[in-house]
């Protein structure tokens, strides 16, 4: 079984924080005695509350990505404060309970989102993260949020210089660059969706406008498989298994992969090398399985031995198992 042990919840302390609201087209901007919620797409007002705690000591704000939700905590003068927003709602936890609906519910998300994880387990302060730019830290809060909002229509989006330069790299060292790069500028605050230089860092971006009726959303939907593509790919009767991946995640894992056919795949890699890999299939279908030209041969199911390269046949109903990937 392969499993992840991660959390995906990074935090902050700064004010105020700018968080997108997983699961809806809004964000918030928060600040420790007031937040507004935001359209992500027009930037317009949506919602506004004051509150009435007063200051508050050890002010932060969690992205809780996994659950869809933003939790903001703190120390007033009159004890531990603690509400969370999360599609339609505020949730008020401490000092007392209670709720606030500032707008019709939006539609659940029940599709199964894929994650990564490269075992970092450093403290996930955005600011912290920011200062060491790693892509070990970054790419999983990055990953499973690009699956978490609303489709948008693409039909419109002019894809931003940055972006497009990434996603036809071929040269792994540049790539680290180039994430980074578009790291940087299409995100403020807590993972914030942007197509502004608000922070004017020189990089270009298309301007945000009401007019052009683009969301900021749509680049983080898009880099979705910007992201994939080094670990995962998908061709015709082939599955590929980090065809493209960056030196500086010698080690990780990836879960509940979904095919094109609805395939669920967990794979684990080591020194740059696949480790294990489960294949869950939901009908049958044959694929050629390619990894690193390094590996020969590969177990399947803890009995026959395939070589690099070759068919399997998937039958529904029966999980395939991998490993002892041998060179």
């Amino acid at each position: 079984m392969i499993k992840l042990g991660a959390t995906f919840c990074p935090f902050c302390h700064e004010v105020p924080v700018r968080a997108p609201l997983p699961g809806t087209p809004l964000g918030a901007v928060i600040y420790p005695a007031y937040i507004k919620i935001l359209d992500m797409h027009s930037e317009e007002l949506f919602f506004e509350h004051h509150f009435d705690f007063g200051p508050l000591e050890n002010f932060t704000v969690f992205l809780d990505i996994e659950r869809k939700a933003i939790t903001v905590q703190g120390k007033s003068k009159k004890g531990f404060v603690r509400y969370k927003i999360e599609n339609d709602s505020f949730h008020f936890l401490k000092p007392e309970k209670s709720s606030i609906t500032f707008t019709q519910p939006y539609p659940h998300m029940t599709h199964k989102r894929e994650k990564l994880f490269f075992g970092c387990y450093k403290a996930q302060d955005i600011f912290s993260i920011r200062r060491r730019m790693q892509l070990s830290e970054i790419i999983p809060f990055w990953y499973l949020l690009a699956q978490s909002f609303p489709k948008q229509d693409d039909r419109s989006f002019e894809e931003p210089s940055l972006y497009a330069e990434a996603y036809a790299c071929k040269d792994k060292n540049l790539f680290k660059e180039k994430l980074i790069d578009l790291f940087q500028a299409g995100f403020s605050g807590l993972f914030f969706p942007r197509l502004r230089d608000e922070d004017h860092l020189g990089y270009t971006l298309p301007v945000l406008t009401k007019e052009r009726g683009i969301s900021p959303v749509l680049l983080l939907q898009k880099s979705f498989g910007l992201l994939r593509k080094s670990f995962f790919q998908e061709g015709e009767g082939k599955l590929f298994f980090l065809p493209f991946l960056p030196k500086e995640l010698p080690f990780g894992k990836m879960i509940d992969v979904q095919t094109k056919k609805g395939h669920t795949i967990a794979f684990e890699w080591t020194k740059r090398k696949v480790k294990c890999v489960k294949i869950q299939p939901v009908e049958d279908e044959s694929f050629s399985l390619i990894f690193d030209k390094s590996i020969k041969r590969c177990r399947v199911n803890k009995s026959e031995w395939i070589e690099n390269g070759a068919q399997v046949q998937l039958k529904r109903g029966r999980a395939l198992f991998l490993d002892r990937f041998e060179k």
